[in-house]
């Protein structure tokens, strides 16, 4: 069966940082379990107990996951190897002191404080006097608070003092190391296991300062990712634990599937360029449509907001003058107000009279009189007040078409707004597009760089066997020269061999045919010259 990755716990061949970290663990116990009994807790995908059955003489792995224990178990089939589900805080299928070697990395952080008590006193419980616990815990300072991250599978980590503070007070020794993951140069000598020699010396760059800052000094544990302690109640030879741990990836096979994502997404970038740069054309081409209108849309706001204003003023004029029509008619209603009581007296006071009609008909004329003026000065306030009321009307139906002029412009300004964020959201959108298309026009331009690095170191070579080249041609050309000039010499000899044997043709008296045949001999013709050379050899 398959497990799955939660991004948590390890899996062969999920990643090259991770596969370094937790193989450099077991690597750094492998030659202290040799023919040991070894319990690695917790044992999850079961790597590491396959890798510690190596050379120890027994193995047990325990997992609080039934799943990885079968998977282990399917997975990785030794003699010496077995898978058992346990919890790492109540081992109780193992006897006290019954263990030489206990690793346990990558588990202790998993579980809150109690248990991590709990589970240190079950290590010290089965493990021998002698024997040796392997334990790891992520450095809270540069896994956590430098990275501001928050691992959600982590109950209790701890700082480098910390983690001594809490091995301690269970075991006599603790030694501890740092570890973490670099790109790196390793130079180690070639020599035989009789000859000991320090492994490396360690140098790092620091952080940000260049590469001219380099220092020895890597004892800090807070260049630390990871610590790893080495625990034991008896003096241990610390001789015996190695100092240091190096995992060489020579064939890169952790790196070979980002390697092939990396060219598949070169060459997908490649094939997309073109498109990409017609399409930042056609966003540069729609961008400058989409500002025109922008300008476009607030000319026509400017204009709107001005109406507006100018409607507001009106407004506001009108709503003043239907104020001064509201205290007018204030006034008025009031006035009436007294004219009723005005009223009321008259009619009282005319009751009054009429009882007593016939000693005081005079008064009551009078009063009639009087009562027949206020009646006409009521009728003229009628009158007003109706005139009042009018205006009134007036000016509410003013008000109305105000304010409908009012929502009408303020809809109108919200379809505004509306089609200013929209446009915002789009011209957004569209620098995004523009930003991405220059990050990748700016990888281009790297990867172009970097061809054109390639170029000049060819250009550079092609320049060094050109004057290879000329240096062997002028070469060629002294040889050729010296070859002219042997010819030369040659013609010579051929000269005075043939002037020698016209003088021994006079002085032996050779005849007209042998003559014949000398002047054949003349050079260049060297073969025919041999050849004749050998007959008057005979001759003679």
């Amino acid at each position: 069966m398959a497990l799955e990755w939660t991004g948590e716990r390890f899996l062969p061949g999920v990643g090259a940082d991770i596969a370094y970290e937790h193989y450099g663990r077991y690597l750094l116990a492998l030659e202290s379990v040799r023919g040991k009994k070894v319990l690695d807790v917790p044992s999850g995908e079961g790597f590491g107990s396959n890798v510690l059955a190596e050379l120890a003489s027994q193995v047990t792995g325990v997992d609080i996951s039934e799943d990885s224990v079968r998977h282990a178990s399917e997975k990785y089939r030794r003699e010496n190897l077995q898978f058992h589900h346990g919890d790492m805080s109540r081992l109780d299928f193992a006897k006290g002191q019954s263990v030489d070697v206990i690793t346990c990395f990558e588990g202790i952080e998993h579980v809150d404080e109690d248990l991590q008590l709990r589970t240190l006193q079950e290590f010290r419980r089965v493990l021998r006097d002698e024997g040796l616990l392997f334990i790891s815990s992520p450095n809270k300072r540069t896994y956590s608070d430098q990275q501001n991250y928050k691992n959600p599978y982590h109950f209790k980590e701890f700082y480098s003092q910390e983690f001594i503070d809490f091995l301690s007070p269970a075991f006599k020794n603790v030694l501890i190391f740092g570890q973490r993951t670099a790109d790196c140069s390793v130079i180690s000598p070639l020599v035989s296991e009789a000859e000991p020699v320090e492994l490396l010396g360690s140098y790092i760059e620091e952080p940000g300062t260049g590469a001219e800052r380099l220092t020895k000094n890597i004892s800090d544990p807070d260049r630390f990712m990871y610590l790893i302690a080495v625990c034991s109640n008896s003096a241990f030879d610390l001789k015996r634990i190695k100092r240091g741990m190096v995992v060489l990836d020579l064939g890169r096979s952790s790196y070979k599937e980002h390697e092939k994502v990396l060219w598949g997404e070169r060459e997908k970038f490649r094939i997309n360029r073109d498109e990409v740069q017609e399409e930042l054309g056609r966003y540069h081409v729609s961008l400058s449509g989409a500002l025109a209108d922008l300008d476009r849309h607030r000319a026509a706001l400017s204009g709107v907001t001005a109406e507006r204003d100018q409607h507001k003023a009106a407004l506001l004029g009108a709503t003043a003058e239907l104020d001064r029509h509201r205290a007018a008619l204030s006034d008025a209603t009031a006035e009436l107000g007294r004219y009723h009581v005005s009223l009321s007296s008259a009619l009282a006071e005319r009751d009054r009279h009429q009882a007593a009609l016939l000693g005081a008909t005079a008064e009551l004329d009078r009063q009639r009189a009087a009562l027949s003026d206020a009646t006409a000065e009521l009728g003229r306030y009628h009158v007003s007040l109706s005139g009042a009321l009018a205006e009134l009307e007036r000016h509410r139906a003013a008000l109305s078409d105000a304010t409908a002029e009012r929502e009408r412009l303020e809809s109108k300004n919200r379809e505004l707004d509306l089609l200013k964020n929209t446009i915002e959201n789009k011209l957004e959108a569209t620098e995004k597009k523009l930003d991405s298309a220059e990050k990748r026009l700016d990888a281009t331009e790297a990867q172009l760089a970097s061809t054109r690095k390639q170029l000049e170191s060819i250009e550079k070579q092609l320049a060094s066997t050109n004057t290879e080249l000329r240096a062997k041609t002028a070469e060629a050309d002294a040889t050729q020269k010296r070859l002219l000039e042997t010819g030369q010499q040659l013609q010579v000899i051929s000269s005075e061999l043939h002037e020698t044997c016209r003088a021994f043709e006079k002085s032996l008296k050779i005849s007209q045919p042998i003559r014949k045949i000398l002047d054949w001999v003349a050079p260049p013709k060297t073969r025919r010259r041999d050849l004749i050379g050998g007959i008057y050899d005979r001759l003679l």
